[in-house]
């Protein structure tokens, strides 16, 4: 990963024809910062100057951001209160420089001790004038400095003393003539790891290897000095133009080229770049996402398998950054497999007017966010950005993990049945389409189950239950359609549900399932009486429950599945109920037909 970083911060920088400088130069936020303050000099005299900020030229205001309570590499500050980032990042810069210059160098920093002494005298005038031109603005602002008409990067001392600085922290810890981890050349210098990321870090001593001796650390992650500005090339690169949002997270999209193929890289980096073409990307694929609303993935898919992508999940904690999960080596002859397995769920859940239920991630993340919807934050991400990596490895996956929080929201939404109905069944369905796109990308593996007779619902099997590879399973999944059944009815005769109680919540366990069977068929008997128990739904409920005693026969007891694996299957079939009916009304027709056919042969003879 941090190679094809490197990789990307010399492709930028070379197509970019930047400089060392430029490179280490960050781009100011213009949403957040969108004025320039310009403390103005000229002779002796100075003035205040507002200006709207220029992201295309934003390197002249020399801008590198330094320690939070401390100054930056150049007087230009973002402000937050106007008199502490004034004292604190902007004037104690000029007094850190004023103070330090040696004699011999007096002379070429002359107008920065001339500056810092204006500053030190004038200060309360100086911020007046500040507070005045800015009373009108609502919109961010930082601070920055003109001498004689001239921004900061074009004035050779403040450009010196920032390479300087720069270069005083990176080489801190360092060698001479040693290897350098990134591009395996040896070379006069390297330091300790890079300022491009910030999840590096020895503040322990136990990261330290080979003694915990904090002056020998560069052995640790030796960079030499020309990687590491090309690594935070290639990271602003990312920040800039690849970094996705993902249900609550984010993450960079790092690519990396394989044998070196030139037109390849600059077809797939120029799209990367161009802002215009990605929004129209955006626009004709909008149903096509499977990570979130703005990602490109499925364009990448296109690309031939000499591109390979990275996933970096990360976290900043303050100034720090915390890899949450790193998806290496993805290929996209991959994910247009994961594409074609988004596309045919859809196709299973199409509703009935012929639009798609469309799939993505958002699906997953409805069961993996928080434990408890009282908490404030999300506390799932662990296990959410695993099944992320496992969907783009092609890894397994444990049913009975998946199965534990599926039912979780389903249960939640069960017992706030009084809510909406709907919401119930929307869970279901969800669950449903995560299970059958992980059963399709082989995340869950079929296992081989008992040799089952054919079965007269086959076709649903197929379509919506490749996992109901067991009778147990079938069986728990047609008796949710007859409890189903048998829930609607009394909601057309009684306006009222009072069996789902028998449901105990969705909590039921192997014996509660063997005896729910008899339950459903006595409670629907006991309405027979009643015309509003129609002709089709008895037939209905007449051969569903022969095949379920049949299921159960060849299941036997002991089944090897946990409490929510069992309540999983039966909500499924309560969810499909209708699609159930359908394969019994179509095989019906078609038996009906069949006979017809068979009747009208015998009276042509």
């Amino acid at each position: 990963m941090i190679s094809a970083i490197r990789d990307l911060g010399e492709w930028t920088q070379s197509y970019n024809q930047k400089e060392v400088l430029d490179v280490l130069i960050e781009t100011i936020d213009p949403k957040n910062y969108p004025y320039a303050v310009i403390l103005s000099f000229q002779d002796d005299k100075w003035e205040i100057e507002l200006e709207e900020y220029d992201k295309f030229s934003s390197t002249k205001y020399l801008y590198r951001r330094g320690s939070p309570n401390g100054i930056n590499y150049s007087p230009t500050a973002m402000i937050t209160e106007l008199r502490k980032t004034f004292t604190v990042k902007f004037a104690a810069w000029f007094e850190k420089i004023h103070k330090e210059s040696k004699e011999e160098e007096s002379k070429e920093r002359f107008s920065i001790i001339k500056v810092a002494e204006i500053i030190a005298k004038e200060k309360e005038q100086i911020l007046n004038a500040v507070e005045e031109k800015l009373s009108g603005v609502k919109e961010g602002a930082f601070f920055t400095v003109k001498i004689d008409g001239k921004y900061l990067k074009q004035i050779p001392v403040f450009t010196d003393i920032f390479l300087k600085m720069v270069n005083e922290k990176d080489i801190q810890i360092s060698s001479s003539d040693r290897m350098c981890s990134v591009c395996g050349e040896k070379k006069s210098l390297v330091m300790g790891g890079s300022s491009a990321f910030k999840f590096y870090t020895i503040d322990k001593p136990g990261f330290i290897t080979g003694g915990f001796d904090e002056s020998r650390s560069w052995r640790n992650y030796p960079v030499c000095i020309e990687c590491n500005l090309l690594l935070q090339e290639g990271k602003r690169f990312l920040e800039e133009n690849l970094r996705f949002r993902f249900y609550g997270l984010s993450y960079l999209l790092i690519p990396q080229f394989l044998f070196g193929k030139l037109s390849l890289k600059d077809d797939v980096i120029d799209l990367l770049s161009d802002e215009e073409k990605r929004k129209s990307l955006k626009e004709e694929s909008v149903n096509n996402t499977i990570a979130s609303e703005d990602d490109i993935l499925h364009y990448l898919q296109e690309e031939s398998d000499q591109l390979m992508l990275h996933l970096l999940f990360m976290q900043k904690v303050q100034a720090a950054e915390r890899i949450l999960l790193l998806v290496q080596d993805v290929f996209p002859s991959h994910l247009r497999r994961i594409f074609e397995v988004k596309k045919d769920v859809e196709r299973k859940f199409a509703r009935g007017d012929g639009t798609l239920e469309l799939y993505n991630f958002g699906r997953i993340r409805t069961f993996f966010q928080k434990s408890d919807e009282e908490k404030k934050n999300a506390d799932l991400d662990k296990y959410f950005l695993e099944i992320t990596a496992a969907v783009f490895h092609g890894s397994v996956l444990d049913i009975r993990f998946l199965t534990t929080f599926f039912m979780k929201e389903i249960r939640r939404k069960f017992l706030n049945n009084g809510e909406n109905e709907q919401n119930v069944r929307w869970a279901v369905r969800d669950a449903l389409m995560n299970t059958l796109f992980f059963v399709q990308l082989g995340n869950l593996p079929k296992e081989e189950g008992k040799q089952m007779k054919a079965s007269r619902f086959e076709s649903v099997f197929m379509e919506y239950g490749p996992h109901l590879n067991k009778p147990e399973k079938r069986a728990l999944f047609l008796l949710g359609s007859l409890a189903q059944l048998l829930l609607d009815v009394q909601k057309k005769i009684r306006n009222a549900q009072p069996f789902a109680e028998k449901l105990k919540g969705l909590r039921m366990r192997e014996s509660d399932f063997l005896g729910l069977l008899p339950e459903v068929k006595e409670k629907l008997r006991q309405y027979e009486q009643d015309n509003r128990y129609e002709g089709y739904e008895r037939y209905f409920a007449s051969v569903l429950g022969e095949e379920i005693s049949s299921l159960l026969l060849q299941a036997g007891s002991g089944w090897k599945l946990s409490i929510d694996e069992m309540n999983f299957y039966f909500s499924t079939g309560m969810y499909l109920k209708y699609n159930v009916w359908t394969a019994i009304k179509e095989q019906r027709d078609t038996n009906e037909k069949q006979i017809i056919e068979l009747e009208s042969g015998e009276l042509v003879k």
